[in-house]
């Protein structure tokens, strides 16, 4: 994978495409093919916790879902959810403190 986070000389600190850096990628699908014998792998790189966890919800929630947050909870897990799918598909969950 030498050469895939910007060995090249290419400018790698600005935004990529939502899937990831391509060389990087690439690079990835190609080991997960060749070491661990994976055919076809789909493979996403994010930028951090929060694009991961957006990605699920956007992924993984289908019109008329329902997401059950607990409290406490990170702000932007809520705000992923209603972006996704409005304040109807929002339930906030009480815990035992």
């Amino acid at each position: 994978m030498d050469g895939a986070a910007g060995g090249d000389g290419e400018v790698v600190h600005t935004y990529c495409p939502d899937e990831g850096y391509p060389p990087l990628l690439d690079a990835l699908r190609k080991k997960l093919g060749e070491e661990n014998g994976l055919a076809d792998p789909h493979v996403m790189v994010t930028a951090g916790a929060n694009q991961a966890y957006v990605n699920c919800v956007l992924t993984l929630m289908d019109e008329g879902d329902k997401c059950v947050v607990f409290e406490p909870y990170y702000f932007n897990h809520v705000m992923a959810v209603q972006s996704a799918r409005g304040e109807d598909g929002l339930l906030v969950g009480p815990t035992d403190r």
